[in-house]
């Protein structure tokens, strides 16, 4: 079952986010996808990653640095997820 979707906006991680069920997943947008150059915390891993290609190519992030943990993903994507999670928090 897919809870809640923690929409991340920038590089600070809440705690309520790092105490994640799995069933919860994370989406990282805008300067979040900064947190993809270092290993993501440990707390994450339980978690479904995502991340928004667009944004990574903006800032000119590496594409190939990116974890396989982590699934790039398209706008048309992110309106699914949307749909697919109970409830999506932005941060």
């Amino acid at each position: 079952m897919n809870t809640n979707l923690h929409i991340l906006t920038n590089v600070l991680i809440p705690d309520v986010v790092l105490a994640s069920n799995t069933g919860n997943a994370v989406l990282l947008l805008r300067e979040a996808v900064h947190l993809l150059l270092q290993p993501l915390p440990v707390e994450l891993t339980r978690l479904k990653i995502y991340a928004l290609e667009e944004d990574l190519v903006a800032r000119g992030l590496p594409i190939t640095m990116i974890s396989d943990q982590v699934e790039l993903i398209d706008y048309a994507r992110f309106v699914e997820l949307t749909i697919e999670y109970n409830t999506s928090t932005s941060w």
